[in-house]
């Protein structure tokens, strides 16, 4: 007999096969530099603390249950007497007001009688029952001229939402003034007040219209108005880098015009060169740096020679309407040098070194200044000190050339 036939007998079914099997606890590895053995006593990881939960405590039920009551109550927010109710607690006393009553905050529209309408506020787009009911909606909306706007029925009238502004704060301000505690004269806090109560009835109908516009906008125009404010941006992120850049321009700008008026050839005095081509310096205009300023005929003959010669070798463009060379980029070591020794053709070598006519290319040259150090020093503190490596070799040097310190 095996185990079906007794599940037969006693009429047990057979457990199905997807029965849960117990989860057995994982073996834990054991870590290494650990024996077999102690790793066994020590049995794994330490177990956790157990806590004892702390419960919060029942509540103390000894008292009563408070008696609620179905409580009939007007609301003085109401003009017409309304009666409601509502669940209160039986304790509370009956002729208590309504709590929520203070809530309940009214706007003072100002009022007006026959005398000041007619003294201070006749207009005559604007009739004196007109001017009631515009302030009795304002009155029953709180100043709420969106709503006003929408329920605003006059007649056969029809008013814009900015013309009941007007007619309301230009009301208030007659007002104010009309009502200063002296004639003639309104007070700074009056003022402040009136200007409270100012409006622009022109420039709130502008606001208006360019919002519309700015609202109905086509996704074409976005996206080039986002194109344009990138673009703004970019300027304005370079415009440092573009203004460096144009000063850089016009100061080259000013040197090349200047270069180009400056130096004019004589041309009685041998100004022209092989080739028929001018800008050669005449033996009159040049002046040697480093000299006395006056100069040989001979020395001014072999000058000439060999500008000459040297024109000869590098090819020159005469620029139109100026009688003067326009070397290229290999030339212009070569200008340069001849027009440092080139002035006007009117000038004279004597001129010069007397140092009444200045060369344009001397005007454009900045004249360093060496920078003073304040205070009185003399001469011998401007010598450079000794190193300290070296102190022991100008000591000995000295003594050999017998020299005594000071």
């Amino acid at each position: 007999m095996n185990g079906n036939d007794i599940r037969d007998i006693l009429q047990i079914t057979k457990p199905s096969e997807s029965a849960k099997k117990l989860k057995q606890p994982e073996s834990q590895r054991k870590p290494d530099g650990i024996s077999r053995e102690l790793f066994s006593l020590i049995g794994g990881a330490p177990p956790l603390s157990l806590v004892k939960p702390a419960y919060k405590a029942k509540p103390i039920l000894k008292k009563k249950a408070v008696s609620w009551v179905w409580h009939a109550f007007t609301n003085p927010a109401r003009d017409d007497n309304l009666i409601l109710h509502h669940w209160v607690k039986g304790s509370e006393d009956d002729a208590e007001e309504y709590r929520f009553a203070k809530f309940n905050k009214v706007i003072d529209v100002v009022e007006y009688n026959d005398e000041e309408y007619i003294k201070h506020l006749n207009d005559p787009q604007w009739t004196r029952e007109e001017t009631d009911y515009l302030f009795d909606l304002c009155r029953r909306f709180d100043l709420r001229f969106v709503v006003i706007a929408d329920r605003y029925d006059f007649g056969n009238k029809t008013r814009s939402m900015e013309d009941l502004k007007d007619r309301y704060y230009d009301v208030n301000r007659k007002l104010l003034k009309a009502r200063s505690p002296t004639p003639g004269e309104i007070s700074q806090e009056r003022m402040a007040l009136i200007h409270q109560y100012s409006y622009d009835k022109a420039r709130e109908t502008e606001r208006k219209k360019n919002l519309s516009i700015l609202f109905n906008r086509t996704p074409e125009q976005i996206e080039e108005e986002e194109a344009l404010y990138i673009e703004s941006r970019r300027i304005e992120q370079n415009e440092k880098k573009l203004a460096k850049e144009r000063e850089g321009l016009l100061k080259f700008l000013q040197t090349h015009d200047i270069m180009q008026t400056g130096p004019l050839p004589s041309p009685g005095l041998g100004g022209m060169g092989p080739g028929g081509q001018s800008g050669v310096a005449t033996p009159g205009t040049i002046n040697i740096a480093g000299g006395s300023g006056m100069v040989s005929p001979m020395g001014l003959d072999k000058k000439k020679k060999k500008i000459s010669k040297s024109e000869s070798t590098t090819p020159t463009t005469e620029a139109p309407g100026i009688g003067l060379p326009n070397f290229g980029e290999s030339s212009n070591k070569k200008v340069r040098r001849s027009s440092n020794a080139s002035v006007s053709s009117n000038a004279t070598v004597s001129d010069i070194a007397k140092g009444e006519i200045m060369s344009p290319v001397e005007s454009l040259m900045v004249e360093k200044k060496e920078k003073l150090v304040p205070g009185v020093f003399v001469r011998s503190q401007k010598i450079t000190p000794i190193k300290p490596n070296m102190v022991l070799k100008v000591t000995k040097f000295m003594d050999e050339l017998i020299i005594r310190k000071c």
